[in-house]
């Protein structure tokens, strides 16, 4: 997953933490919320103005914002297998509404696993609790 992938994903998860709509993100930036949606689809990229406004707003670095520093490209790293399932955007949102998983997820990258090990179990994680749903 390229730099503007992880952007696009994280903006989105970001934005969604903070409970905030794409035109809401839009007014506190002084954009349009068609913008926004073209930030987070890929339609756009994002000048140097706009990651650092968006970073501001969304109050993490820029770092984060691009999938550079710590748990959100973790996120995006497990999903990476899964990127081309149509699902994806489904499983993404399913996090973001359940913090509780994210926050197990979080815990989990602290341990000793390895990479493989991990992405395995979240993603038996994840397809069951799809099922459930």
């Amino acid at each position: 997953m390229d730099a503007q992938q992880k952007f696009q994903m994280n903006m989105k998860f970001f934005r969604k933490e903070k409970g905030w709509t794409q035109k809401q993100l839009a007014e506190k930036l002084n954009m349009t919320r068609s913008v926004i949606s073209k930030l987070e689809t890929g339609v756009q990229q994002p000048s140097l103005e706009q990651l650092v406004s968006i970073s501001e707003a969304l109050e993490i670095s820029i770092d984060h914002l691009v999938g550079q520093g710590g748990t959100p490209s973790m996120l995006a790293e497990v999903l990476e297998p899964y990127r081309s399932e149509k699902h994806l955007e489904e499983v993404i949102d399913f996090l973001i509404k359940h913090p509780n998983l994210y926050d197990a997820i979080k815990k989990l990258a602290k341990t000793n696993h390895n990479q493989q090990q991990l992405s395995q179990y979240v993603a038996t994680m994840i397809h069951e609790l799809l099922k459930i749903e």
